[in-house]
């Protein structure tokens, strides 16, 4: 609580499911935008994690899990292990990579090659993140034709980077795009901010 944001009242849960012959429990529970994170900490090195990972499959608008204790930072699929020592990481926002920053495409704006190479590389960078070991491995020139094969490549693999971390993908509203349409800037900003969510942890 102490590393939340001074701006907002903070609140602590925790989460518990009993069922005859079962019984679950996380230690707590925050909401950190529009998701909410279940929290273990451990104090020593073992202990095991099945009631993190049965709250993150079966509550609704679960994000990543997250594991506090003496072991070194290691993401897996479906929640981050965090040293004790590193507990602020949970609050840090998702955009404090710079390169990253101001990806959004105004309405009107031209959709120009270094703008969507940077989101090609947000993309490559949040699959390495991931631990994901495919890579897009194209980029747009000045004066290509932005026609919709490589937008649909990227949202392809985007679903991929969703399906790899056991999360429901984004429903992306794109109306009627099609093979040889140019995409819009609302679409190329929904890509960016899909792949903002899985840049949490």
């Amino acid at each position: 609580m102490a590393y939340s944001d001074v701006t907002q009242k903070a609140r602590l849960y925790y989460w518990q499911r009993e069922s005859p012959g079962s019984t679950a429990e996380v230690d707590y529970v925050i909401q950190n935008d529009d998701e909410l994170i279940p929290i273990e900490v451990k104090s020593g090195l073992t202990g095991g994690l099945k009631s993190l990972i049965r709250y993150i499959h079966q509550i609704e608008g679960s994000g990543r899990g997250a594991h506090f204790s003496s072991r070194d930072y290691q993401r897996r699929p479906l929640y981050s292990s965090i040293p004790l020592y590193n507990v602020s990481k949970l609050f840090r926002p998702a955009s404090e990579n710079t390169e990253f920053q101001h990806l959004e495409i105004g309405n009107g704006d031209p959709m120009v090659a270094e703008s969507i190479n940077r989101i090609i590389r947000l993309i490559n960078s949040t699959a390495e993140l991931l631990q994901f070991s495919d890579r897009l491995s194209f980029q747009i020139h000045d004066g290509d034709p932005l026609a919709s094969d490589p937008f649909l490549k990227m949202i392809q693999f985007v679903d991929s980077l969703f399906d790899f971390i056991g999360k429901r993908g984004p429903e992306w509203n794109m109306g009627q795009l099609k093979r040889g349409d140019s995409p819009l800037a609302g679409d190329m900003n929904q890509i960016v901010k899909n792949v903002m969510r899985l840049r949490k942890f």
